[in-house]
């Protein structure tokens, strides 16, 4: 029985330890610009590598043109915004957390970037979260509205139905 206990605090430091380990990136802007891969827009300076922790909040807004590294955890809150651009650009992460929860006012959330109307498909956004666990708070959203393909002359777009828009 002792031997047990000896076995489960072991492994409660263990673990304690290994969580201390994981480095923590926050979005501060200092690049003065939206993008992820801009170095200077972390605190501390460098684009979040693999296993790490971040965090984005407040009012920022953050546009993700390439696949992340495969995080720890992601979390997005306050009134920040992540917009997603290129179509196999990918948030991966164990734990990713949209929202702030109760009692924090405003919305947090992903968009993707407006969809191009020339038939290319290399031009065009989603959304793309690979990862365990995703927790969407009440104060938290996904939003494509109104920013997928629009369709032109005889190619489909606007989703189901397959209608076409000629302007």
């Amino acid at each position: 029985m002792r031997a047990w206990r000896h076995a489960g605090f072991l492994a409660a430091i263990m673990g304690l330890v290994a969580f201390q380990g994981m480095a923590l990136s926050t979005w501060d802007g200092g690049a003065g610009n939206s993008d992820w891969f801009a170095a200077e827009n972390w605190d501390p300076a460098g684009v979040p590598g693999p296993g790490e922790i971040v965090v984005i909040n407040n009012t920022s807004v953050v546009t993700l043109t390439n696949s992340t590294a495969y995080l720890s955890s992601f979390t997005i809150a306050n009134t920040a915004t992540l917009t997603f651009s290129n179509w196999n650009t990918t948030l991966s992460a164990d734990q990713v957390t949209i929202g702030s929860g109760p009692g924090v006012s405003g919305a947090a959330g992903f968009y993707h970037a407006g969809c191009d109307t020339n038939g290319n498909p290399a031009n065009t956004n989603r959304i793309y979260i690979v990862c365990s666990n995703l927790l969407l708070n009440t104060n938290g959203f996904i939003n494509a509205d109104n920013r997928g393909f629009r369709g032109y002359t005889n190619i489909p777009g606007l989703g189901f139905g397959g209608r076409s828009q000629t302007s």
